[in-house]
């Protein structure tokens, strides 16, 4: 299996971004959802008002604040 909620448990203990898009014609919300339920903390959840392809220049913003916050600033 490839679903990523069978896989998501093995980052347990590492800090998560998940990006998901409210209106994603191909990974429903539902589905982001209990990904991001099944993953362990540290985690953080973005939501995008767009569809599956996200916009660039929002996405690169909250990638770099995720590593700044969680993987730099330690």
């Amino acid at each position: 299996m490839t679903d990523p909620i069978y896989f998501v448990g093995g980052f347990a203990g590492r800090p998560l971004l998940q990006l998901s898009a409210k209106h994603d014609e191909l990974i429903p919300g539902e589905m982001s959802n209990a990904l991001f339920d099944a993953a362990k903390e540290p985690k953080e959840l973005v939501w995008f008002n767009s569809g599956h392809v996200l916009p660039p220049n929002a996405l690169l913003v909250n990638v770099r604040a995720f590593v700044q916050k969680r993987l730099i600033a330690k």
